[in-house]
């Protein structure tokens, strides 16, 4: 699912999707409930940010590739905008935390799908 994130004044796309998930996952070492268990660890505050910044990467990323844009962003990108915007990671947590909760990935079909 495409969210877009505000970074100085400009919308990017963000994938939050499930595969965005597993492939943070993967790079964790973890399972997907595993990632969940890393994002609330409460290791040292400097951990907590890189990770922060790994998942807004890998989403910003997606993002982009999803809808066909150049834009690439590294991780001391991210970094640096949440540095200028604090509130970025709040953004970027929200969208991590709803990811799991489905209502983002798995969305519900419209009253008029059609079935099966």
């Amino acid at each position: 699912m495409i969210r877009y994130i505000e970074i100085a004044g400009e919308s990017h796309p963000a994938d939050f999707s499930i595969l965005t998930l597993a492939q943070l996952a993967r790079k964790y070492d973890v399972d997907i409930t595993g990632l969940a268990e890393v994002a609330a660890g409460g290791g040292h505050l400097d951990e907590q940010i890189q990770f922060i910044a790994e998942v807004g990467t890998a989403a910003l990323n997606a993002g982009a590739k999803r809808e066909g844009k150049d834009k690439r962003f590294t991780g001391y990108d991210v970094i640096d905008a949440m540095t200028v915007d604090l509130s970025l990671m709040e953004t970027i947590l929200t969208a991590f935390k709803e990811a799991f909760e489905g209502s983002v990935v798995f969305q519900k079909p419209s009253q008029t799908a059609k079935k099966g």
